[in-house]
């Protein structure tokens, strides 16, 4: 597999008082753009292995590993919006071996929908609402004093949610946790396949 991390362009996202901003790429040429800490992060990609991970710097920068080298400026990358609420939309490209690694600043509030694949967060402190139809999504470092509202879900699967003392499988398995001295909310859910809270 190859990675493409080439011919970045840096995009410094308009403020709400300048209006709002956009570009695309692809992974041919990824993208770094300037977001602020505690930004509002959509995310919606086509079916992958994402890796969502948290820096200390203020940008968001995507970044690809396909089987092919042609398949690159297939993967297209679109992000709107300004430094402080912005979308990041991942479409096209091979059906699947497609490996996403999407750096966010440390402190920031995702939400997230993928139809299938498996998606991994880590080192991120903040909101997080994530949905996936089918595959597994993990999610480490969780503090569960830190979350004002906790709730995870699996209609086929298994549901293994360490940080919050909850390991269940089979049909329809669930939690929900509310703690008011907490500052952020979680909620995973998957149709078919594996929760992990650690």
């Amino acid at each position: 597999m190859k990675l493409f991390p080439a011919g970045l362009l840096v995009l410094t996202l308009a403020g709400a008082g300048v209006g709002r901003a956009q570009t695309s790429g692809s992974c041919a040429a990824p993208f770094q753009a300037v977001l602020k800490p505690g930004v509002l992060l959509s995310i919606r990609s086509r079916s992958a292995s994402i890796q969502i991970v948290g820096t200390d710097q203020r940008l968001l920068k995507v970044s690809c590993v396909l089987d092919h080298t042609e398949s690159a400026k297939d993967v297209l990358l679109h992000v709107s919006g300004d430094e402080s609420a912005a979308s990041l939309r991942v479409s096209g490209g091979p059906t699947n071996n497609v490996q996403i690694r999407i750096e966010v600043p440390g402190k920031a509030n995702l939400r997230i929908h993928v139809p299938a694949g498996e998606i991994k967060i880590s080192q991120v402190t903040g909101d997080k609402v994530v949905d996936l139809h089918a595959g597994e999504v993990s999610l480490t470092g969780l503090v569960a004093s830190e979350y004002r509202s906790a709730s995870g879900s699996v209609s086929i699967g298994e549901l293994h949610a360490s940080a919050f003392k909850v390991v269940k499988d089979g049909f329809f398995r669930s939690f929900s946790t509310e703690n008011p001295a907490g500052q952020y909310r979680l909620r995973v859910h998957v149709d078919t396949g594996t929760v992990s809270l650690e």
